[in-house]
């Protein structure tokens, strides 16, 4: 993938270990839900993450 959306989500999923990455940018790709709203989607499980206790 290299669309703007794509990139920028990828970047975000770094925020993530390494094994998740994989299957969260996996999921997306399958799904097909590489677009501006994958990108909210991993950005929002990313927050989560870091604002859990």
């Amino acid at each position: 993938m290299t669309s703007i959306p794509w990139k920028l989500t990828e970047a975000a999923a770094q925020w993530l270990e390494p094994h998740e990455q994989e299957a969260v940018l996996g999921d997306l790709q399958e799904t097909g839900l590489v677009s501006w709203r994958g990108f909210v989607e991993v950005a929002g499980l990313c927050a989560r993450r870091q604002l859990a206790p």
